[in-house]
């Protein structure tokens, strides 16, 4: 295990800083608050922080407005559709509560799509749809598309995952698949009596993808080429129907994430740099371009924020990408002292098992070959979790409740100007 350092604890401590100013419940309450006058609801939450968006907007439903421009009322009717195993925040009884499964969609998923269909077909009066939309939601929330049976829909998210295709291309073939995504929902919908707020953990200006899309119009262009022959044959051939516009509204998103965890890591005395553009590419190449920043002279501290992809072997084993990523960048700069990088989900959740990521140093790959393990074998079988755990160096912080992508935070320790 590593012993006790100053910057690890920095890194640490600005992450978990970060991620409760990040809070989904706080963020819904806040914009609803702000708005002059009470106001009736119905609420459809859909995503990884589901929960926690619905309990934003029962806080702000139930008490006074921040204007004091009188009192608004809690919820008459609500769909909730949460990962599964998730069981907080406590919500009232008018709010119906569906877990789903992720990151592939199982039998609660397709029992929440089912569900939401439902729900927005059949309004509750004199009220207006509020949605809560976070990433996530494509697995959770699934229903099929006339034509496609539940294995072969199974088997897309099941392939996509280790495709190495970015989160636009993959919510391209999810859309074609599902009778809830692409736009298909909001056309139950009163456009005039439906608005949308959203916790993005897709790229700027690619809003219809954020789990999926179910109240915009579909991603435009071409399915992405590479398909496999059984997929392609699945995708149905079913011209775009209109789909009225509903107002959507982005309370966080990934570049949000990486700028308070630079105002974070300056608070605590560290020179900052960030990325202006949003991380992409496969992990072996952004590691390449991390180890070359920590391997530069100068001291500091640099953040990164974005989504990376990843293609997975046949049989991969245990870790998501940020720990493949932070092992990757661990092994460059092997033996090396006063590096370090942090590399987590704001989700609190990096692949299989219970991990947000991963914080390495210069002597991560000495821990855990001390421990027997093999970082080449690691890296070639996306088994990096578990070489990971070895050395002490995952990061476990539990549900986070918001769901902003991933962040990067590397530092060198004589960033830091100490007493």
């Amino acid at each position: 295990m590593p012993v006790f350092d100053p910057v690890r604890e920095d890194l640490l401590r600005a992450f978990c800083e970060g991620l409760r100013q990040l809070s989904a419940r706080e963020l819904v309450r806040e914009f609803l608050a702000s708005r002059s006058g009470g106001f009736n609801a119905s609420l459809l939450a859909v995503g990884k922080a589901a929960r926690h968006m619905a309990a934003g907007a029962v806080d702000a439903m139930a008490g006074e407005t921040s204007s004091g421009h009188g009192r608004a009322e809690r919820p008459t009717a609500g769909l909730v559709i949460h990962p599964r195993d998730q069981d907080t925040p406590a919500l009232p009884e008018a709010l119906s509560c569906l877990p789903g499964e992720h990151p592939v969609p199982g039998t609660g998923s397709f029992r929440a799509g089912e569900a939401a269909l439902a729900f927005c077909a059949n309004p509750a009066p004199d009220t207006e749809l509020l949605v809560l939309l976070s990433g996530g939601g494509s697995a959770l929330m699934e229903a099929l598309a006339q034509g496609v049976d539940r294995d072969t829909c199974v088997a897309a998210h099941q392939w996509l995952l280790g495709s190495g295709l970015d989160i636009v291309d993959m919510n391209r073939v999810r859309q074609a698949l599902s009778a809830v995504k692409g736009g298909k929902l909001a056309r139950q919908l009163d456009p005039d009596r439906a608005r949308v707020l959203c916790l993005s953990d897709v790229p700027e200006g690619r809003l219809p993808a954020l789990a999926s899309g179910p109240f915009l119009p579909p991603l435009e262009d071409a399915l992405p080429s590479g398909l496999p022959d059984w997929l392609a044959r699945a995708v149905p051939s079913v011209p775009h129907s209109s789909v009225p516009e509903i107002p959507h509204h982005v309370l966080a998103d990934a570049r949000t994430a990486g700028q308070c965890m630079a105002r974070r890591m300056e608070a605590a005395g560290y020179s900052v740099s960030q990325e202006t553009q949003r991380l992409e590419g496969e992990v072996p190449a952004v590691a390449r371009r991390i180890g070359e920043w920590l391997s530069s002279p100068g001291p500091g501290a640099r953040v990164w924020w974005g989504e990376m992809s990843m293609t997975l072997p046949e049989e991969p084993g245990q870790g998501g990408r940020c720990q493949h990523l932070a092992l990757a960048v661990a092994h460059q700069l092997a033996g090396r002292t006063g590096w370090y990088l942090l590399a987590c989900g704001t989700d609190g959740v990096d692949g299989p098992g219970d991990s947000a990521g991963a914080l390495v140093d210069g002597e991560t790959i000495s821990r855990g070959l001390s421990a027997g393990l093999d970082p080449e074998s690691a890296l070639a079988r996306a088994d990096s979790g578990r070489f990971l755990e070895a050395a002490g160096d995952l990061v476990h912080t539990g549900p986070t409740g918001t769901n902003l992508n991933e962040v990067l935070v590397a530092a060198k320790d004589d960033s830091v100007e100490r007493a």
